[in-house]
């Protein structure tokens, strides 16, 4: 009489290939999840670090304008400290002060303005506008130099002669300068978008990776349920 509790022949080793299937499907599982995540990490590096250049190039291009903006304001106080020599140096002591302010911010303005061109040559702007502006800067500097050649303290008649010969001169570089800080305004702009697009591009490429990646582990989940039910099944089953 046969035990109707006894297992049939055939079926432990049939669990044990199940088992192993099971297993395998585990591992298979857990490879697609790790290499999820590890695509998850390696998205949030390049992001990163494609940010950290962006910020670092928004960053020089920020650094011309502050260097354009600083020469502009630099011109501005030197043209009004010229006129502080003239109309306030009548003193020996007035002159000595204001022509040396005068000088002091000139510095200044080339300074900036080299900085400026520096700045725009390392990051592959073309500096040619403001290496114009330093040219017209030094050219203007000669032309305050000899129309001070006429002045006399004291003398009020050489106050308007001086004033008249120089009278006009610092427009040209005004604008020039005004120009510069302009086209760096436009120029943050253009890059502002540029980086913003490119933030965004970057975004649906990963997703969309991301998306495949998780939909191939799906599929390849399901088809492993469905391939090792299938096996498991005894002969003649359903």
């Amino acid at each position: 009489m046969s035990d109707p509790f006894s297992r049939p022949p055939g079926a432990q080793p049939m669990r044990r290939r199940a088992g192993v299937r099971i297993r395998t499907l585990a591992g298979w599982l857990a490879l697609s999840v790790l290499a999820t995540l590890l695509f998850g990490v390696m998205a949030l590096w390049m992001t990163d670090r494609a940010n950290g250049r962006q910020l670092a190039e928004f960053g020089r291009i920020l650094q011309v304008v502050e260097a354009t903006r600083l020469a502009q304001v630099h011109f501005k106080t030197q043209v009004q400290e010229w006129k502080n020599v003239l109309l306030r140096g009548q003193a020996a002591a007035d002159y000595e002060r204001y022509l040396g302010q005068f000088h002091a911010e000139s510095a200044r303005t080339a300074a900036q303005l080299t900085r400026a061109a520096e700045l725009k040559a390392a990051i592959g702007l073309d500096a040619s506008d403001v290496e114009a502006a330093l040219v017209e800067h030094a050219s203007l500097m000669q032309t305050y130099e000899s129309a001070l050649e006429g002045y006399r303290q004291g003398a009020t008649d050489t106050i308007f002669a001086v004033d008249t010969s120089i009278r006009g001169r610092d427009r040209p570089l005004t604008v020039m300068i005004d120009d510069i800080a302009e086209a760096m305004g436009t120029e943050a702009d253009r890059r502002t978008r540029a980086f913003a697009e490119q933030d965004s591009r970057r975004y649906r490429n990963l997703r969309a990776i991301f998306i495949a990646l998780s939909m191939a582990t799906l599929i390849l989940a399901g088809w492993l349920v469905v391939r090792t039910l299938r096996q498991a099944r005894p002969d003649g089953a359903g």
